[in-house]
């Protein structure tokens, strides 16, 4: 009996060292990996249409070329347009004029704030920012390469995946729970992401007619706002016509102003409930905390990995009080 309890305990601490070890292994990319199952549940439309005809392999395959096409190509190219941007606004002079024409007004005056100080600070946190863009370049395209292979499986043994996690569910009502999830990650995958693609657009377009420089770059930080109702937007454009606004550019601040109703009001409020309609009823706050908890912590895809853990995790903990 002694050696059969060593050999048990022996065999399940070689079994925690391997689970230790697979960690360490796949640390580097789990990220990559969580962000496969976003990208591979966005083409899953997709994939089931094509699968009948032309198998699942080759379907999976066009899925892989869509999410290269329309995702990331495009992605790379806004990517390569916000640094050019961030480039020559974020530069040392850009910096130093508009510090200096901003601490002219005397409300900042009061307030003797050591504005060579205060440019000193932010010109070496662009210079590092830009140093660490740089530097995760290459581990940005491994990941990249571990998304796509991963994305392949995962479209090809979808149906297997799905089952399994199905029984390590500890319901009752399996099905439900599971429609369920599948009814919050459909509203907040489509339909958000849709909402922030337009509200994108539009102050993209808006921005550039109206003389906003770093016009993508604040665009963008509105898609990713898009999934704040309300607050969101106007975080942007808000402090973005009052610069405007400090530094007498009256047309720009007026023109940020408007693009900015247009998007908060209509965009924002109007068309979101329209289009989403019960589905767009997630807490803001949870929204709030999902996204600025989940950028940091997953990177680009934070935005949408944050809310949906959060809400995953609320409605898991429901549902298990109730059982």
């Amino acid at each position: 009996m002694k050696e059969e309890e060593i050999n048990k305990y022996l065999f399940w601490a070689g079994i925690a060292v391997l689970l230790i070890l697979s960690y360490f292994i796949i640390k580097p990319f789990v990220i990559a990996l969580i962000t496969s199952f976003i990208l591979a549940y966005l083409v899953k439309p997709v994939y089931n249409y094509f699968s009948p005809y032309t198998g699942k392999k080759s379907s999976a395959l066009i899925c892989l070329l869509l999410i290269v096409l329309i995702i990331l190509l495009p992605i790379a190219g806004i990517i390569g347009g916000i640094i050019s941007q961030a480039q020559n606004s974020l530069n040392a002079e850009f910096i130093k004029s508009t510090l200096k024409s901003i601490s002219s007004y005397p409300i900042i005056e009061n307030l003797n704030i050591d504005i060579s100080s205060l440019t000193r600070s932010a010109i070496n946190f662009t210079i590092s920012l830009l140093k660490t863009s740089a530097a995760a370049i290459p581990s940005i395209a491994i990941s990249i390469l571990v998304s796509l292979f991963a994305i392949f499986y995962i479209l090809t043994n979808w149906d297997y995946l799905a089952e399994k996690l199905k029984q390590y569910l500890p319901f009752k009502d399996k099905n439900r729970i599971i429609k369920e999830i599948a009814h919050t990650t459909n509203a907040l995958v489509y339909g958000t992401i849709l909402i922030g693609l337009i509200e994108f657009i539009v102050s993209a377009i808006g921005f550039y007619l109206v003389g906003v420089k770093p016009f993508l770059l604040l665009s963008l930080i509105i898609f990713f706002f898009a999934f704040i109702p309300a607050l969101g937007p106007a975080a942007v454009w808000i402090p973005l016509a009052l610069y405007y606004f400090l530094m007498q550019n009256y047309f720009t601040a007026i023109g940020v102003i408007i693009i900015g109703l247009i998007i908060s009001i209509i965009i924002d409020g109007i068309i979101r409930i329209k289009f989403l309609g019960d589905k767009s009823k997630i807490h803001p706050l949870i929204m709030l905390l999902g996204v600025l908890g989940g950028v940091p912590l997953f990177g680009l895809f934070g935005f949408i990995i944050g809310p949906l853990i959060l809400i995953y995790t609320i409605e898991l903990i429901d549902e298990a009080l109730k059982q």
